[in-house]
């Protein structure tokens, strides 16, 4: 087996490395990023692998093919990345069905190497859980029973990890994805929310469909225009309107699926609504509220306040807990008791 670097990727490789350091992609890009771990040596990727680099006395940094679709990862490639402090690599957004494809064939190898640990094992599923929900949310031809499935088997493999022995909740931040977009929030509510109702003692089937809901409660926001969710200052009546309309959205999109439960439709659906009655989109009051919905208003409040978002920097944890809790005095929007059982569930 030829695991040396073909001539014409080397003299790229070589003249990139001479002259330029590799540049970090920030924003939403044509390209988007993925972990050197993952990628497995001379097999073909099925996709070409990127890096962004800057030429020495250039000021734009460019996207350079190192690895094309058609040829083998050679292990030596793979190697001069890891040595050069390189942990990510890019590939263009058109491939994420091929990405996908690729990450999901390795992952059944993943999860049975026996020198990788349970929090390894699980980062990698959390990674290729947020390439997925990239992929269901923003391709409507993908937005079928069956790929949603496999959404679903993700999650399932994120409860098994949360139900080691071994796996301390402490451990739980590792596996969060920090991307300032709406899948890595959706996978964040998903592995929240599940560690949150093991707490309560939920049984495991409610606990998955929790997790599910988490998953999915968000892409009805993938109709909203991005102009509206960018923008930095404050929204008209009729940008507003359209907000408010993505619950419901998100529900039209899934409540046609014959597997979905009552409980990830809600999820979707009533993620928004208070307690008080004066949530959206139908204004229900605490006992109108399916109970995993209930929950799902505590995390996703708490996930988006302790996450960075493009108009303002990530708030403490405590700080997140405390503007909570005087939201709850003041006009009674969570669940009260869930609320206390939640900051109990942060401390322990």
């Amino acid at each position: 087996m030829n695991n040396t670097i073909p001539p014409k990727m080397e003299e790229i490789f070589t003249r990139t490395w001479s002259m330029a350091t590799a540049a970090p992609l920030v924003g939403e890009q044509d390209y988007l990023p993925l972990k050197v771990d993952d990628l497995t040596c001379d097999v073909s990727l099925g996709f070409d692998l990127f890096m962004r680099i800057r030429m020495a006395g250039g000021n734009e940094a460019e996207m350079v093919i190192v690895c094309p679709r058609e040829t083998p990862l050679p292990a030596e490639l793979k190697k001069k990345i890891e040595q050069a402090g390189i942990s990510l690599v890019y590939f263009h957004r058109r491939d994420l069905t091929q990405v996908l494809s690729y990450l999901n064939d390795r992952l059944g190898e993943v999860l049975q190497e026996d020198s990788l640990t349970p929090v390894q094992k699980a980062q990698t599923v959390a990674r290729v859980t947020v390439l997925w929900v990239r992929h269901f949310f923003t391709d409507a031809s993908m937005q079928q029973e069956a790929y949603q499935r496999i959404g679903f088997q993700y999650v399932d493999h994120l409860f098994g990890f949360l139900c080691r022995d071994s796996f301390h909740r402490a451990a739980l931040t590792d596996l969060y994805q920090h991307e300032p977009n709406i899948y890595a929030h959706c996978l964040n509510c998903s592995l929240l929310s599940m560690a949150f109702a093991q707490y309560l003692g939920w049984p495991e089937n409610k606990i998955k469909d929790l997790g599910g809901g988490a998953l999915l409660h968000d892409i009805g926001l993938t109709r909203v225009p991005q102009e509206i969710l960018s923008k930095m200052d404050m929204l008209s009546d009729e940008e507003w309107a359209l907000i408010t309309r993505h619950p419901s959205t998100g529900y039209g999109i899934l409540k046609n699926f014959a597997s979905e439960t009552l409980g990830v439709l809600s999820i979707v659906l009533q993620h928004h609504e208070n307690c008080d009655g004066s949530g959206y989109p139908e204004g229900l009051k605490l006992t109108q509220i399916h109970p995993m919905a209930r929950v799902m208003r505590i995390v996703d409040s708490f996930e988006a306040m302790i996450s960075q978002r493009h108009w303002r920097a990530a708030f403490n944890p405590a700080h997140a807990l405390q503007i909570m809790t005087r939201e709850c005095k003041e006009s009674n929007i969570f669940d009260k008791k869930l609320l206390i059982s939640f900051i109990k569930f942060l401390s322990s």
